[in-house]
């Protein structure tokens, strides 16, 4: 192997880290405003094993298939809710609630329950990295499934 290919391959293997590094991570938020704990499944995988009112995860989707089981067996499951978390190469920490609304039906009032988007503000690649030894969250617990953190708060 002559000297560019050497040089060219090394290159290659010492840039791919900075590149993988570069991904950021969509943060996606989903709070209960009936305070109704639920549980959360994303693209078919249970994202908590107790049922919570708030749970924040990340991700490096854009968009997900979201179904929401209730604890109270009354209210009705929000089943295969296809959710927009951010755009093809703008990454984003993205808020959505689960709200009620009454509506009227055939003259009677029902009672709807839904998930709506709230915001979502853009995220950036730092300008520097910060290595902080302790890991603290003040407002849930931080759960690690494969490459997903998973926040759940009570």
């Amino acid at each position: 192997m002559n000297t560019f290919r050497k040089v060219l391959l090394l290159t290659c293997l010492f840039a791919l880290p900075l590149l993988v590094q570069c991904q950021i991570k969509n943060t996606l938020t989903i709070y209960s405003e009936i305070e109704e704990p639920f549980i959360l499944t994303v693209n078919g995988e249970q994202m908590s094993e107790d049922y919570v009112k708030r749970l924040e995860f990340e991700t490096y989707n854009n968009y997900m298939h979201v179904t929401i089981k209730f604890q109270n067996p009354e209210l009705p499951d929000m089943v295969n809710k296809y959710i927009h978390i951010a755009s093809e190469g703008k990454p984003a920490a993205t808020v959505y609630k689960i709200y009620k609304k009454e509506k009227k039906k055939k003259g009677k009032m029902v009672t709807l329950y839904k998930l709506g988007y709230i915001s979502s503000a853009t995220k950036t690649i730092p300008a520097q990295t910060v290595i902080n030894n302790t890991q603290k969250e003040s407002n849930g617990i931080t759960i690690k499934k494969g490459n997903t953190k998973v926040t759940i708060g009570h």
